[in-house]
């Protein structure tokens, strides 16, 4: 096997720390505030420790956003506890890094949300930021212990000294108004085609999402939603005091930015598949499955009908990429290969992962093919919340293509990374960094046969358009390598630049393989 090719043990080995801070799930109720009189303020100097601790601080609020302690380094104060870590033990770390975070009162403005065990013995408990009661957008902080029960990191970032009303003089009813038309402007929609969730209070600071000199904002936090299966799922934020949107941006999870210039592929795309079985075992190598998934394909025939309202075609557990008689009807080439490689993406985290679906608790896999919004030729695919959606004009469900939706879903129910700026690039790269160990690990292309050594870090390199990211050289599709570079995106296009500015991660994640 060639020095560069990865492996399974290879690629888990590298990314174990990487998973684990970014999978957070398991939801549970809010606790009370917590108290703790005998948890010391931890001091600048206990972090200085020859190196061992390492600390990045926010540069636009001066605190810190993370303390990473060197494996086998412990601060004082905090070793391993007999019973292993809780939630009162994580609650005792901030009280004492609180506020180098920018906590005044971490028992009050903290609350637990949510834990996750990671397959390797590691434990992360989230807190959710409040502001007199009032959740804070972005306000969170994710305390991480080892399989020894000992801190190792601290992460995430507060909206510090808040001065703000906590009394909307804008009705919530208003603020749908206000969003709905925001949207169907946006969209070239009418407004009776929307639907709104329910309106909720929180507390946007601007200065954790950007970069930004705008005041600490009471807002109305709102979801809007197509109700004719069009791409439209806005989060919206409407100003609690003015009426007017604070922010605003789509959070479906394209393969790619629907403003980039893709060829024509000459109307509808049906792939043929070969004739000849091409057999993937339903559990990779060394590998004894975990969760049989529960997977459902439609056929959008054309149209933008979706899941329920769509031509259902397959529900078999399908582990061979065969002809179409074996899973779809009339000849669907292209959601045999939908149905086909989401079970390959449900197989590659269950078994490096341990993860039962996207949720990690067994969530049905939902895919459409043939999507065509408004009688228009879609060359795009799309992860919408719950389901998979690839569309008609040569944008087939390659493997990394699924792979690349799904790890959206995964990052959804894990860590809720929002769909924008540097958030948002996080988000993609997560993406394109799983579903190219997808496609490098199971052994085929999408039509057959073995992946081209040219083909490695390609990113849709199996479409009829051809591969849209290279991340070994993002450079090549005009995405940055580096911060600094040329290519990085300033602007709020493409929700400030999250399908292009994923290129730092995508590079980073080829250097480290």
């Amino acid at each position: 096997m060639p020095a560069f090719e990865m492996n399974r043990r290879t690629l888990t080995r590298t990314f174990g720390l990487f998973w684990l801070l970014i999978l957070v799930a398991s939801l549970f109720t809010y606790h009370p505030a917590y108290s703790s009189e005998n948890t010391p303020e931890i001091s600048p100097e206990a972090l200085q420790q020859g190196g061992n601790v390492t600390t990045l601080t926010h540069d636009q609020t001066g605190y810190l956003t993370f303390v990473g302690i060197e494996s086998g380094t412990t601060i004082q104060g905090f070793n391993a506890l007999p019973g292993g870590p809780t939630p009162q033990s994580a609650m005792n770390v901030l009280f004492a890094f609180g506020p180098q975070f920018g906590l005044s009162n971490p028992g009050q403005d903290m609350q637990f949300s949510r834990t996750q065990t990671g397959n390797n013995g590691s434990t992360s408990y989230r807190y959710q930021q409040y502001f007199q009661g009032i959740p804070i957008i972005g306000g969170e902080l994710i305390v991480n212990y080892n399989s020894l029960g000992q801190l190792s990191a601290i992460v995430g970032e507060v909206s510090p000294n808040i001065v703000l009303s906590t009394a909307p003089t804008v009705a919530s009813s208003a603020a749908v108004q206000e969003a709905l038309a925001y949207v169907a402007q946006e969209e070239s929609v009418s407004t009776a085609n929307l639907q709104a969730s329910t309106p909720e209070l929180w507390v946007y600071d601007p200065k954790l999402l950007m970069s930004s000199s705008l005041p600490v904002e009471l807002v109305w936090r709102l979801e809007i939603s197509s109700t004719n299966n069009l791409p439209i799922r806005y989060f919206v934020l409407v100003n609690a005091q003015v009426q007017t949107i604070s922010l605003a941006f789509n959070q479906i999870d394209t393969f790619w930015h629907s403003d980039e210039p893709l060829p024509d592929s000459g109307g509808h795309f049906d792939i043929a598949f070969p004739s000849v079985e091409t057999p993937l075992p339903s559990a990779l190598p060394g590998f004894a499955p975990n969760f049989s998934p529960t997977m459902n394909t439609y056929n959008s025939n054309n149209t933008a009908n979706r899941g329920g309202a769509a031509i259902f075609l397959c529900n078999q557990t399908k582990t061979t990429l065969t002809g179409a008689t074996s899973c779809t009807n009339n000849a669907v080439f292209d959601g045999d290969a939908a149905h086909f490689f989401a079970r390959n993406t449900f197989d590659y985290f269950d078994a490096n992962h341990g993860r039962n679906s996207i949720n990690g608790a067994g969530m049905t896999l939902i895919s459409n093919v043939r999507f065509t919004p408004n009688g228009l030729p879609y060359s795009n695919a799309f992860w919408d919340g719950t389901q998979m959606t690839y569309g008609n004009n040569g944008f087939w469900p390659a493997d990394d293509v699924v792979g690349h939706e799904l790890m959206h879903g995964v990052t959804e129910f894990s860590s809720s990374l929002i769909y924008f700026n540097e958030s948002g690039a996080i988000n993609e790269a997560l993406s394109d960094i799983f579903c190219e160990f997808i496609d490098l690990t199971n052994g085929i292309t999408s039509t057959g046969g073995a992946d081209a050594a040219s083909d490695r870090w390609k990113s849709g390199e199996d479409l009829t358009v051809g591969a849209g990211r290279n991340m070994q050289d993002p450079t090549l599709f005009f995405d940055p390598d580096k911060i600094t570079s040329q290519f990085w995106v300033k602007s709020l296009l493409d929700n400030a630049g999250v399908h292009t500015n994923s290129g730092v991660a995508n590079k980073s994640a080829y250097l480290m393989v």
